[in-house]
């Protein structure tokens, strides 16, 4: 995980000089869990900076069977929060963002946080408080992105099945934020 953090945490709304604490965005980029997206990380990020949040690019696991790169993910939000603190992080507005796989990947930690998919923690800290899904990977069914479903099942359709994020919304899953081009 690459971070990109304000040098300057100091609110300049009063003259306190207290330590602003700011929103922070853990960001995965695309690439059909077969490679990552150079355009989708660092460029976003500073991007996300310059609106005055903190951010993350998260580099996870490429070719690997779910929940591999899941987990990557999930121990990005827990790294998080866990220097909240010395980061200066809101912990009540972690988002993951995530475009196309990279999209399916955020959406997944949205979904599976709290299952038993590997990722389950007693203390919740790999929750999301809410997910950007940008063209996101969502289905593995008949409009699915083949390559990323494929990356991910490994050949397992049982697994392919499960990881088709429409069919695993709940009242657990963070507000979303969906978009497409």
């Amino acid at each position: 995980m690459t971070t990109y953090i304000m040098d300057d945490p100091i609110s300049m709304d009063d003259n306190s000089k207290v330590p602003k604490k700011r929103p922070f965005v853990v960001i995965c980029p695309g690439g059909g869990y077969e490679f990552v997206s150079a355009r989708e990380g660092e460029p976003i990020a500073t991007a996300f900076n310059t609106a005055g949040i903190n951010a993350a690019v998260v580099t996870y696991h490429l070719k690997s069977k779910f929940p591999t790169a899941l987990k990557d993910l999930s121990d990005a939000v827990c790294v998080v929060r866990e220097n909240a603190e010395k980061w200066n992080v809101d912990e009540n507005k972690v988002v993951v963002c995530g475009f196309s796989a990279g999209g399916h990947l955020a959406g997944s930690l949205g979904v599976f946080w709290n299952s038993e998919s590997g990722i389950k923690r007693e203390d919740k800290k790999n929750k999301p408080n809410g997910m950007i899904l940008s063209y996101p990977v969502i289905t593995s069914g008949e409009k699915a992105h083949r390559g990323s479903i494929e990356n991910i099942s490994q050949g397992d359709l049982t697994l392919e099945e499960h990881v088709s994020l429409e069919k695993n919304v709940n009242n657990d899953t963070p507000p979303a934020f969906i978009w497409h081009r």
